[in-house]
């Protein structure tokens, strides 16, 4: 710590980090829930950690199965396909706009939620390239897409450029931040994300958004 940095400045700016989780996550979920709603899409719904569709186990089924004529009886599947990117793009906005945020040095508490929130966005893609490099990540966005508009090519595209953003809007965001407990507040930052993360998708997120 800090000579003006205290357990409580700590424990506050965990807990603004922890706090900006659950606006991370629902709002890539909302891209998703607008684009099928604009699409069209039957009973479109939106959860604490994913949207669905009436239908939309099967729906995706039919086109990894390459039936397009089958998963267009139950919906749109350009409106699908874009639906799914519009997700990955809120995660994309908010991590270039946090780490832009990052840099309004006279609003201090700002510059710690766009931190955490560029935290917050960029964590997705650590599961879903670990899926992608393993074989696995044909019910991910990114795949989504891929598999809607027939070019499998947008699957490695998508992932490989979220990661990178991911990666520079993190290191963009960490040289922004004071150099006067840099290295405390980053701590600070990745714990709080961890626990709200943790506490969103296994507790809070569930019990208020099922």
């Amino acid at each position: 710590m800090t000579p003006h940095t205290t357990l409580k400045d700590r424990l506050r700016r965990i807990a603004i980090a922890a706090a900006c989780v659950p606006p991370a996550v629902l709002l890539h979920e909302l891209g998703h829930w607008v684009g099928n709603t604009m699409a069209g899409l039957p009973d479109a719904t939106i959860h604490y950690a994913s949207t669905g569709f009436r239908n939309q186990p099967a729906f995706w089924s039919a086109l990894r199965a390459g039936d397009m004529a089958l998963a267009e009886t139950m919906g749109s599947v350009s409106g699908a396909g874009i639906a799914a990117f519009l997700g990955i793009a809120m995660s994309w906005v908010l991590m270039i706009g946090g780490a832009w945020l990052v840099r309004r040095p006279s609003i201090r508490p700002i510059r710690i939620v766009a931190a955490a929130i560029v935290l917050a966005s960029a964590v997705r893609f650590l599961p879903v390239g670990v899926m992608f490099f393993r074989g696995a990540a044909e019910h991910t966005d990114e795949a989504h897409v891929a598999q809607a508009f027939s070019v499998p090519a947008l699957l490695p595209a998508l992932v490989l450029f979220g990661i990178a953003l991911a990666i520079t809007s993190i290191i963009a965001m960490f040289r922004r931040l004071p150099v006067d407990g840099r290295r405390a507040l980053m701590t600070d930052l990745v714990v709080g994300v961890v626990l709200g993360t943790v506490a969103w998708l296994n507790f809070v997120g569930p019990a208020v958004l099922p």
